[in-house]
């Protein structure tokens, strides 16, 4: 019902016993207001799927649950990545800064964006609802903590900084020190390469997901450079839609940016194994912290065992792909979802209050199953990554007439990668068609996203 963020939200967010369910589901309603339904990309569908991915991560790194992390700091993670976008109207920081606008004057010029959206979070974070704001009840000595944390997640996500700081987490993650589990910096810096990760997740899920987000980001980048046409400023790159061609494109951003994320973060899956494997004790890792987070720890089991015997924990479920994504087709429809059943409880956005109509209790088997060691980063989100970037870098040869008596796609891809096919020239529209059995059209000069 156009309320996926709420959703993802509330299930995520309901078993900490200081977020009290009346607040909590106000808030969400506020924030999921907040940010620009009609944006092609940074939309509240966007939030809500890159939340989905973060929390899928951390999970199956082992790190949601065991004493690696206080609940302040779960908590928190979700709230950022909930907001990590809040009130974004399709612009980016090049944009604001060229056009000074006032969040650049506000913000001198630096990160622009992300230090919009994590002051508009923490604004909504401090706004009562019901007289209670939604961090009240937490111990004061964390809500501080807290409030950091999600900052610097969110600051983690401005672009210019990806590569700098994806260099320092390779050199990091290469000393024998490296250990998340205990070291608090170690901690930080893992958490924020996994935040930045999922905002770039469609990059490494099945090619009719990345396909879908890749258009609408270009949708919104196109929107951008028209505009500052209309202004007369330099456009933007990647924001030119005359002679623009989405494979070159693409295989740039997967390559120089996607692929040797993913690639790192395989590295850190396998560090992380084998500290495992060498029996590692990860139940006593937060030893360190003291009593005072354990004991937060046995509150928060015992509230959610009080509180709902058939409401699971977060970590027990993530939400499919199908229901936080939008199917490819339905570029012009941004709150349009592909068909399916969300695996969440029912939530009363009005009431503030989730059911359990049509939920199914998870055993513990399966939670076990869910977050059971294994490489998921690198079986499943890099090989995703470079099927994707085979398929782009193909289909560019073709736009340059290198490979056009040779296959679409490499035979040894397999049966998963995608075929593209290019309209015909001379053709108004820059179209592409999935071998998946959907296509997109993008107008190479009529066409303007809604803001």
């Amino acid at each position: 019902n156009g309320h996926i963020l709420h959703v993802v939200g509330f299930e995520l967010l309901r078993p900490f016993f200081f977020l009290p369910h009346g607040s909590l589901a106000k808030f969400l309603e506020r924030l999921e207001a907040e940010y620009i339904a009609t944006n092609p990309y940074h939309s509240h569908v966007h939030a809500a799927d890159m939340c989905n991915s973060f929390f899928y991560l951390v999970s199956k790194l082992g790190f949601w649950r065991g004493n690696c992390f206080a609940e302040y700091q779960h908590a928190s993670m979700i709230l950022a990545a909930l907001g990590h976008d809040v009130g974004h109207f399709g612009r980016n920081n090049t944009f604001v800064v060229n056009s000074r606008h006032k969040y650049a004057i506000t913000y001198n010029d630096r990160s622009v964006m992300e230090n919009y959206h994590a002051s508009k979070l923490v604004g909504l974070l401090e706004q009562p609802s019901e007289g209670v704001k939604l961090l009240e009840q937490m111990p004061s000595e964390q809500a501080p903590k807290s409030r950091n944390l999600i900052i610097s997640l969110i600051l983690a996500t401005d672009t210019s900084k990806h590569l700098e700081e994806l260099s320092a987490f390779r050199l990091r993650l290469g000393s024998d020190s490296f250990d998340p589990h205990v070291e608090g910096s170690d901690q930080l810096q893992l958490v924020s390469m996994l935040f930045r990760a999922a905002d770039i997740g469609h990059s490494a899920k099945p090619w009719d997901i990345h396909f879908t987000w890749s258009q609408r980001v270009v949708e919104e980048f196109h929107a951008q450079g028209d505009e500052e046409k209309r202004l007369g400023l330099k456009v933007s790159p990647l924001c030119e839609r005359d002679g623009f061609r989405m494979a070159s494109s693409q295989v740039g951003f997967l390559q120089f940016i996607c692929l040797p994320t993913w690639r790192e973060l395989g590295r850190c899956e396998e560090h992380i194994e084998r500290m495992r494997r060498a029996q590692t004790p990860l139940s006593d890792a937060g030893s360190t912290r003291g009593s005072k987070d354990r004991s937060t720890r046995r509150r928060v089991t015992a509230h959610v065992g009080a509180s709902s015997s058939t409401a699971p924990e977060p970590w027990r479920r993530t939400l499919t792909t199908q229901t936080v994504v939008p199917s490819p087709g339905t570029i012009s429809s941004p709150n349009t979802l592909s068909p399916g059943t969300i695996s969440a409880p029912i939530v009363n956005i009005q009431a503030g209050v989730a059911g359990t109509e049509g939920t199914t209790p998870v055993e513990d088997e399966e939670v076990l199953a869910f977050e059971k060691p294994g490489r998921y980063i690198s079986k499943v989100c890099l090989a995703h990554c470079e099927e994707n970037f085979q398929a782009w870098k193909t289909q560019a040869d073709i736009d340059r007439g290198v490979s056009d008596n040779s296959p679409s796609v490499p035979s040894a891809l397999g049966s998963r990668a995608p075929t593209l096919q290019r309209a015909p020239t001379g053709s108004r529209h820059n179209t592409y068609t999935s071998s998946y059995g959907s296509s997109s059209t993008f107008s190479a000069r009529s066409r303007t996203s809604p803001q």
